[in-house]
């Protein structure tokens, strides 16, 4: 089974790499979560840690099914 990840960075592509959110994608999704299920948890993994993490991830399966989820610090961004 093939699965695709991409992800959004902004500022901190540390944080994705050391919490290896594309690998965490894939494995929920082999789990049987849909993309967007797969790309929230693997996020709210760095949300966990880094609360004022802001960065996305976007997720598609081999059936072309995609979803997103995205992590902001606050609800007001200028």
């Amino acid at each position: 089974m093939r699965y695709v990840v991409a992800y959004t960075v902004r500022y901190e592509m540390n944080t994705l790499v050391s919490f290896l959110v594309s690998f965490q994608a894939v494995e929920f999704m082999r789990q049987g979560k849909s993309p967007t299920e797969a790309a929230s948890l693997a996020l709210r993994k760095i949300a966990k840690y880094y609360p004022k993490y802001i960065g996305g991830l976007v997720v598609v399966n081999k059936d072309g099914e995609f979803g997103w989820f995205r992590l902001i610090c606050c609800p007001y961004l200028y």
